[in-house]
Formats: C-alpha cells, structure tokens, sequence
C-alpha cells in the first residue's frame, strides 16, 4: 500500500488524503477484479442455462404432447358418437319416408325428407324408393330449401 500512498503524495495529497485515496483505489480495484470474475463465471457458465432452457422446454413439450393426445382421444370419441346419431337420424328418416302413407302433408314431408338424404350425400339409387318414384304434384320440397 505504501507505493500507492507514495504515488498520491508525489501527485501533491497530503499523507492523510494520501492514505485515505489509496484505501479508495484499492477497493475500487478489488471491486472492479470481482465484477470481472463474477462476469466471466456467467460468460462461461452458459452451458447450464441452456440445459436448464431445454430441461423445461422438453417438460412442456411432453406435457402438450400428453394434452394434445387425450383431446384427441376425446374428438374421437365425440365424432364416433356423433357419427352414431347422424347414422340413427339417417335410418329415421328413411324409416319415416318408406313408411309414410301418400297423400297431404304426409308426402310433403317424405320429398323434404328426400331432399334431406341428397343434400347428405345420398345417390339417387340409394336412396328408398319413395323417393325415386314420382311424387303427386305440389308434393316436392324445394331444393333450395
């Protein structure tokens, strides 16, 4: 410490103000050794972040593949199910058109019906003979309906 002292003493310090600036020196050099000390441990510690950033990432992807996996267990299931309904409303309605007596409101509703079964598909050789053969006048739906 006493080079220090001297160098300030020689600059024209007292030898208290001498003492008291090299104090002051030395501690901002020991402060500026152990900030870079400090700043090379992070420069040189990367590799752990980057472990750390793909332990978690391959958590959360794990963790969206398991969700996306149970919705789309449930979307199956759900179209299954409604695959079952649709087919039951399908067979209703032809149920409904084979069985309709002829005449009025009931034939009506067997050409709505039949429209019905076009607009889902149907070809004309599927579908039940009601609807293939001709129907009385005034009976036909619409099929912009």
């Amino acid at each position: 410490m006493h080079p220090i002292i001297a160098w300030f003493a020689a600059r024209g310090l007292s030898e208290p103000a001498a003492r008291i600036a090299a104090w002051v020196a030395g501690a901002v050099a020991l402060l500026a050794i152990l900030g870079l000390l400090a700043g090379a441990w992070r420069v040189f510690d990367w590799w752990d972040d980057r472990a750390a950033i793909e332990a978690a990432v391959n958590k959360a992807n794990v963790k969206a593949l398991a969700t996306a996996r149970a919705a789309d267990d449930r979307a199956a299931e759900q179209a299954a199910a409604d695959d079952r309904v649709i087919g039951r409303q399908l067979e209703e309605t032809i149920d409904v058109i084979e069985n309709a007596k002829g005449g009025g409101a009931g034939s009506a509703r067997v050409a709505h019906n039949c429209q019905r079964l076009r607009r889902h598909g149907f070809a004309e050789a599927d579908l039940p003979a009601a609807c293939r053969d001709p129907a009385p006048a005034g009976s036909q739906a619409r099929p912009d309906r």
